[in-house]
């Protein structure tokens, strides 16, 4: 998923927080995967991925 965004810590935390609810709708969790940012605009990119295969894959530590 690639989010277009402002540059501002209320629009990054928006958009995490719409990337989590849409993929705990597949049961699944976010994974910032890349950030590309200017100094007014950003496109993130997020995908879903079961919370397993994160912490194998190391871009999730066991108990969280």
């Amino acid at each position: 998923m690639t989010f277009d965004h402002a540059y501002t810590d209320k629009a990054i935390a928006d958009v995490r927080s719409r990337a989590e609810k849409l993929c705990h709708q597949r049961g699944q969790i976010a994974i910032k995967t890349e950030s590309v940012c200017s100094l007014t605009n950003c496109a993130t990119n997020y995908q879903c991925t079961d919370k397993a295969e994160a912490i194998e894959d190391g871009l999730l530590r066991p108990g969280t």
